[in-house]
C-alpha cells in the first residue's frame, strides 16, 4: 500500500457558531483545493487525523464545518492546529512563486564586462528591480527598457547600461 503524501495547506483557528465550525486561514493558492477536497487532515498530537468536510465557506472569512465536529467543544480540540490535503488534491504548484523570465540572465555592463547573475526579480511601483549576484555581494539595479542594450533570450544575457558607482551603494 503506497503512504499518503499530504501537503500543508494552513491553518485552523477559533471555534465559531454552536455547531462546531471552525474559522480556518488557507494558504491563497489551496483555497480552491480545499473547496474541492472531501476531507482535510489536522495534525492533533502528532497524527494527522482526517476529517470529512461538511461545509467550507469563502467569505470576509473562511470557515470550515467537520463531519463528527458538532459542538463548540469538539472544534477546541482542533483548534490552532495544521492542516494538510491530500497531494493528489492539490492542483496548485508546489513552487508557488514562479520564477520571473530574467533570472538566471548573465548581466554584462555597457563596455561588455561581466557584471553577475540575476538570483530574483522584484516588482516596485514603475519598474522592476534585479538582485545581482556579483562575487559575494547582492546588487540591486533597476531594469527598465531605456537602461536595456541587448537581451539576448537564446544565451540567457542581458546588456544593460549601468550607471557609474552603482556597484558600490
Amino acid at each position: 500500500m503506497n503512504k499518503l503524501e499530504l501537503v500543508e495547506v494552513g491553518h485552523t483557528k477559533k471555534p465559531k457558531g454552536i455547531d462546531g465550525a471552525l474559522k480556518i486561514h488557507i494558504e491563497e493558492q489551496y483555497i480552491d483545493d480545499v473547496s474541492n477536497a472531501r476531507a482535510i487532515f489536522i495534525d492533533l498530537d502528532g497524527s494527522r487525523v482526517p476529517f470529512l468536510i461538511k461545509k467550507f465557506v469563502v467569505d470576509s472569512q473562511l470557515l470550515i464545518k467537520l463531519d463528527e465536529v458538532d459542538s463548540p467543544q469538539e472544534a477546541e480540540a482542533c483548534t490552532a492546529k495544521t492542516v494538510f490535503l491530500d497531494a493528489r488534491e492539490v492542483t496548485a504548484s508546489l513552487d508557488v512563486e514562479q520564477a520571473h523570465p530574467l533570472v538566471g540572465y548573465a548581466v554584462l555592463d555597457q563596455d561588455e564586462k561581466a557584471y553577475g547573475h540575476i538570483t530574483s526579480i522584484e516588482e516596485y511601483p514603475n519598474q522592476l528591480m534585479s538582485f545581482i549576484t556579483k562575487g559575494e555581494a547582492t546588487i540591486m539595479l533597476p531594469i527598465h527598457e531605456d537602461n536595456i542594450i541587448d537581451l539576448n533570450e537564446i544565451d540567457r544575457i542581458m546588456q544593460l547600461d549601468i550607471p557609474e558607482g552603482m556597484d558600490e551603494l
